[in-house]
């Protein structure tokens, strides 16, 4: 039985106001694993409500660009393994039914219709998420050497806690490779990673993060306590 419901928006403002929520990023921060948030700012941004759009870096800007056209690529790609892609229609987010902030904001569903041409074990539905990087240099490198990153790995594992009746989820991560001359940074190359997270390897962390978050909302959200700078 599905534990979430779906929201649709009208616009993106109208989805920015609903600040209220963890979703994928809040919940690294929650744990102390991202590298852009902490808690003291998903404190303040649940507080306040408001979410600052007007300091989008360039990275984020080419991320959200780059989401549709990497998504058709995945369709052409998946489809060879037996499996649909849906794309998201207009601007939706899933809401926990118990946990109302804790929320899901997809870049697209997996379908596995024909499973004698996946190879993988994948069946039923799984989740999309994209992500786009730059390659700094060789400690961002090992960083994603044969592995997913902690911060979207914890990303990704709060989306199936939303998503209770998805079996796992794919992210594709578009890297970008450098090289840098003076002061100037020239761009080399990009390669695609597909990462397949299943369900029922990563159960116990899925409670134990969902622990975590809903300790945090009634430690510091609900509580008068605030988070360290």
């Amino acid at each position: 039985m599905k534990t979430y419901k779906k929201i649709k928006f009208k616009s993106r403002e109208e989805w920015l106001k609903t600040g209220r929520k963890f979703g994928g990023s809040s919940a690294a921060a929650i744990i102390g694993v991202s590298h852009r948030n902490k808690k003291i700012d998903i404190w303040y941004k649940f507080k306040t409500g408001k979410v600052d759009e007007s300091k989008a870096t360039e990275n984020q800007t080419y991320g959200t660009l780059a989401e549709a056209p990497i998504r058709e690529i995945v369709k052409l790609n998946l489809a060879r393994e037996g499996v649909k892609v849906k794309s998201p229609k207009g601007i939706e987010m899933y809401v926990d039914k118990t946990y109302p902030f804790l929320t899901a904001t997809l870049d697209g569903v997996l379908e596995v219709e024909n499973e004698e041409l996946n190879k993988r074990g994948m069946k039923g539905k799984f989740i999309l998420e994209i992500k786009t990087h730059d390659l700094k240099g060789k400690e961002d490198e090992a960083l994603w050497n044969g592995r997913l990153p902690q911060e979207y790995l914890t990303q990704v594992l709060h989306y199936l806690m939303v998503m209770n009746d998805f079996n796992g989820a794919v992210l594709v991560a578009k890297l970008n490779h450098y090289a840098y001359e003076h002061d100037n940074r020239l761009f080399q190359g990009e390669e695609f990673r597909y990462y397949y997270i299943y369900r029922e390897e990563f159960e116990q962390t899925i409670n134990k993060l969902k622990l975590a978050e809903i300790a945090f909302y009634e430690r510091y959200i609900k509580g008068n306590e605030i988070p360290a700078f």
